[in-house]
């Protein structure tokens, strides 16, 4: 299986990119990333990406995936609402679409949260737009979606 996963820098992303390390049927992992990751390994693909609404060039690397797990986010506390909604909302479903387009097949994992509303009416940013973007997901077409919906993500203790 070859599998692309989004964040892999960050606290979520670079745990699912070790515990897909562990996984003998995983044959290739391609993390699409901003900067390079600290984990180096034979298995590891890092294509750098800066612009996470704009996917052209990538429909070729998009048709080799088996799956894509989406772990890119950010804590609602480190940016601004606008910020915060580009990075939830259309980040993912830019990529989503994307994706689709260029593979239908393609199995996409999006890391939702706990309290995700799809009403889209709660009062917490992070909750409103975690269900909007999985509403969207949904309506996209995927043969094979999954919202994981985790409690809480802590960072490793050193």
């Amino acid at each position: 299986m070859k599998l692309l996963i989004t964040g892999a820098t960050g606290m979520a992303g670079s745990e699912v990119i070790r515990q897909a390390l562990l996984d003998d049927s995983i044959t290739q992992i391609i993390a699409l990333a901003r900067k390079p990751l600290e984990i180096s390994h034979p298995k590891i693909t890092t294509v750098f990406h800066t612009n996470f609404l704009n996917y052209e060039g990538l429909s070729n690397i998009f048709t080799e995936c088996d799956a894509c797990i989406w772990c890119l986010g950010i804590s609602q506390l480190q940016v601004s609402p606008t910020q915060l909604a580009v990075i939830t909302y259309d980040y993912a479903v830019a990529a989503a679409k994307a994706m689709f387009v260029a593979n239908p097949a393609i199995q996409f994992v999006f890391l939702s949260g706990n309290g995700a509303d799809k009403t889209e009416k709660s009062k917490i940013p992070f909750a409103r737009l975690k269900g909007k973007t999985e509403n969207a997901l949904l309506q996209i077409g995927f043969k094979h979606l999954m919202l994981a919906r985790p409690d809480a993500i802590w960072p490793k203790q050193t």
